[in-house]
């Protein structure tokens, strides 16, 4: 029972996971986000037209560039990026990324 118990646990966690991303930019530039968020919103900065990208990869690059915005403390004059991200991780069932857009819309 444990066994199934803890497969069952590391299938829902990777299967919430796993419509995040696979784009390697936007992984890179997160994993800057903490250490050095200039360098991970002029990675952010450098992919043309993201709007164009995959649903998934668009609302990872929305998080990350609001997020890196905000951790640079530049003014963030409109809310439809994370919005964006708010609406395509909630419906997605992905409470990490959703939590964390819900914080940075407010």
């Amino acid at each position: 029972m444990k066994y199934f118990l803890s497969v069952f646990v590391i299938f829902v966690f990777y299967a919430c996971q796993a419509d995040y991303t696979k784009n390697a930019v936007i992984l890179h530039a997160e994993s800057l986000l903490n250490s050095s968020p200039d360098s991970s919103y002029s990675l952010l900065c450098s992919i043309q037209h993201p709007e164009k990208m995959t649903k998934a990869d668009y609302a990872a690059w929305c998080y990350n560039y609001t997020f890196s915005q905000y951790k640079l403390y530049k003014e963030i004059t409109s809310d439809s990026l994370i919005q964006y991200s708010i609406n395509y991780y909630s419906n997605n069932r992905n409470f990490k990324y959703s939590g964390t857009s819900w914080y940075l819309l407010g």
